[in-house]
C-alpha cells in the first residue's frame, strides 16, 4: 500500500494517473483501501487532486466515485484556481448534477 503515495518524476502518484485516464476500477480499488488518497495532491507546482484530475480528463464517472469517496469539489489548485474554473461551464454542470442528484 505505500506505493500508492509514492509520486514519479512528474509529481503524480497511481491515483492521479488512474483517475485522468479513467481507470475507474483502479481508482476505486484505491479510495475504498486507502480513503486518505481522495485528496491527495500532485507533488507538482500545481497541485491538484485526482477529483480534478477525473474532470481535466472528462472521466465523468470518475468524477462521480471521487465524490461519494468524499472529495471536495471546492478543493483548490496552488494557484487558489477552482475545479469549475478549469473545466467548461457544461461539464460543471453534469459535476454538479452528479453531487446534487446521484
Amino acid at each position: 500500500m505505500e506505493d500508492l503515495f509514492k509520486y514519479d518524476h512528474a509529481g503524480w502518484a497511481p491515483i492521479h494517473y488512474c483517475a485522468f485516464h479513467g481507470h475507474y476500477e483502479a481508482v476505486d480499488t484505491i479510495v475504498t483501501g486507502v480513503p486518505q488518497l481522495v485528496e491527495l495532491r500532485t507533488a507538482d507546482q500545481f497541485g491538484v487532486t485526482p477529483l480534478m484530475l477525473a474532470a481535466m480528463g472528462n472521466q465523468l464517472a470518475i468524477v462521480r466515485l471521487l465524490l461519494q469517496h468524499g472529495a471536495d469539489i471546492s478543493s483548490r489548485d496552488r494557484s487558489a484556481v477552482m475545479l469549475k474554473v478549469k473545466v467548461s461551464r457544461a461539464y460543471v454542470s453534469k459535476i454538479i448534477y452528479v453531487r446534487l442528484f446521484l
